[in-house]
């Protein structure tokens, strides 16, 4: 890993965290089928390592936080996530398109897993997408168990999400490296 100055640690874990909030208040407000949470995340896994990754994480959900509660608790979703990126990218996953594709179907299963126990335990099920919770009401309405039904609607978010971010963070990285 490359050595950071501090300031230039600072500005990434700043940047990280700004484009975290931003991108969840942009998901909000447009009611995107997507989180846009964890790009920072996810940057700053790969540039700085898993534990600054999972800080930028749990601190983005806890300024989002203020505006809706909800993110508090999936701050564990991103510490965990953090770890993923961070120790997997260290080596090479995020080096080809299909390893970075591959990552993202990883990320996606555990960020479904843990969210999944979260929804259940404290919003009844509730995604928090109104895109996850029409996936959840149709299946609802095909008779399909509320388990199942919550984990589909948690995946449809979750999926498009991750494979959004890191391949958006897969070509920020190759980008870079050009004009570097």
């Amino acid at each position: 890993m490359k050595t950071y100055k501090p300031y230039q640690v600072v500005l990434i874990v700043f940047f990280s965290m700004f484009t975290n909030v931003g991108g969840r208040v942009i998901a909000d407000y447009f009611k995107l089928p997507l989180w846009m949470d964890s790009f920072g995340t996810f940057f700053t896994a790969y540039t700085l390592g898993p534990i600054c990754g999972a800080i930028v994480g749990v601190s983005g959900n806890m300024i989002h936080g203020l505006l809706n509660p909800i993110s508090y608790v999936y701050s564990i979703t991103a510490v965990f996530i953090a770890f993923i990126v961070g120790i997997l990218a260290a080596r090479g996953w995020l080096n080809t398109l299909l390893k970075t594709m591959s990552l993202s179907v990883l990320v996606t299963l555990v960020c479904v897993l843990i969210s999944v126990v979260l929804n259940a335990v404290f919003y009844d099920g509730d995604v928090g997408n109104v895109w996850g919770n029409s996936v959840v009401e149709l299946f609802e309405s095909w008779g399909t168990p509320k388990p199942v039904r919550i984990v589909l609607g948690q995946f449809y978010i979750d999926f498009l999400d991750k494979v959004f971010t890191l391949v958006a963070l897969y070509i920020f990285i190759r980008v870079y490296r050009v004009l570097k």
